[in-house]
C-alpha cells in the first residue's frame, strides 16, 4: 500500500517505489514521521553504523553511499566510483574495525568505508558478514578485517 504526507507526493515516496528519499519510521506507531530527501538515485540497501551513530544507504544507480546523521537527520554523500555496470547493491557494518563494507555487483569488488571515505577496494566475487565472530566472508578471498 502506498502511503503519502502532505509534502510529499507519491513520486518522492519510498514506500511507492524508486526515489530518493528516505523514510524516518516512529517504531512505537509505526507511522512515517519524517523523510530525507536527496538520498542518490535508487536507495536499495541500509546499514546502522554504532560506531559513529550514522545510517548508511547505498543507492544503486549513482553509485554513491550516503550517509544520514542520525540526530540532524541530513545527509553527506560518498562516491564510489566505478565501471558504468557497477551497482552498489549491499552495505554491512564491521564491528570488528567500525568500518563499512559495500558490495559493488558487476565490479565484483567490496569499498570499505572509514570515516566517510573509501579506503580500500577488495576484488570479490560475493560476501557476507557474521555477525557473532564479526568477520566479512567473501569468495576468492578469506576474511577482510
Amino acid at each position: 500500500m502506498c502511503t503519502k504526507s502532505p509534502k510529499h507526493s507519491k513520486k518522492s515516496n519510498p514506500i511507492c517505489g524508486p526515489s530518493n528519499v528516505v523514510s524516518v519510521i516512529d517504531t512505537k506507531s509505526n507511522k512515517i514521521i519524517k523523510f530525507i530527501p536527496g538520498i542518490g538515485i535508487v536507495p536499495n540497501a541500509i546499514a546502522f553504523n554504532p560506531t559513529d551513530g550514522n545510517m548508511y544507504v547505498v543507492s544503486g544507480f549513482s553509485k554513491s553511499v550516503s550517509v544520514i546523521n542520525s540526530q540532524r537527520n541530513n545527509s553527506t554523500i560518498i562516491p564510489l566510483g566505478g565501471s558504468s555496470n557497477a551497482i552498489p547493491n549491499a552495505i554491512a557494518y564491521n564491528p570488528k574495525n567500525g568500518n563499512m563494507n559495500v558490495t559493488i555487483g558487476f565490479d565484483d569488488v567490496v569499498k570499505v568505508i572509514d570515516r566517510h571515505k573509501v579506503v580500500e577496494t577488495i576484488p570479490v566475487k560475493e560476501g557476507a558478514l557474521n555477525s557473532i565472530y564479526n568477520d566479512m566472508y567473501v569468495t576468492k578471498v578469506s576474511v577482510i578485517e
